[in-house]
């Protein structure tokens, strides 16, 4: 029997700007949720939405929905290279979050990009882009 596979949700959020510790895991818990919601499938009959999310039995999702949803929370030094980690992750192929904007009405003055999340994935995918982050304090 071939060992079970690490799977993993990283969260990579900017240390250049000051996000209070509520605001902090909202902004995280966004990255999250919008990374699961992107991998769902969509349909639209008359009123009723409907999102679906099916996976392959032994795929990186089903490892970690029927896992214990392991998620790592990491720091980037700044706008630029936040969205150059998320370039890398899209080019790799992994399910990736589109970057989360703070709107800007309680902390921020102004809309704030904030954080992003790769996967959930294999962690040695994730960590071919993550491994050199420091963990968020």
């Amino acid at each position: 029997m071939e060992p079970i596979r690490k799977v993993k949700q990283v969260i990579v959020v900017r240390n250049d700007i000051k996000i209070p510790p509520g605001k902090l895991s909202g902004q995280v818990a966004h990255a999250s949720n919008a990374a699961l919601i992107k991998s769902m499938s969509y349909e639209k009959n008359d009123e009723l939405i409907r999102r679906t999310l099916s996976y392959v039995e032994g795929s990186d999702m089903n490892i970690w929905i029927d896992g214990i949803f392991t998620k790592i929370i990491v720091e980037c030094d700044s706008l630029s290279h936040m969205e150059s980690l998320h370039e890398i992750a899209v080019n790799l192929g992994l399910l990736v979050s589109d970057i989360i904007v703070d709107c800007g009405l309680t902390v921020f003055k102004e809309p704030t990009a904030t954080c992003f999340a790769i996967g959930p994935n294999f962690s040695e995918d994730i960590d071919q882009i993550t491994k050199s982050l420091k963990l968020m304090k």
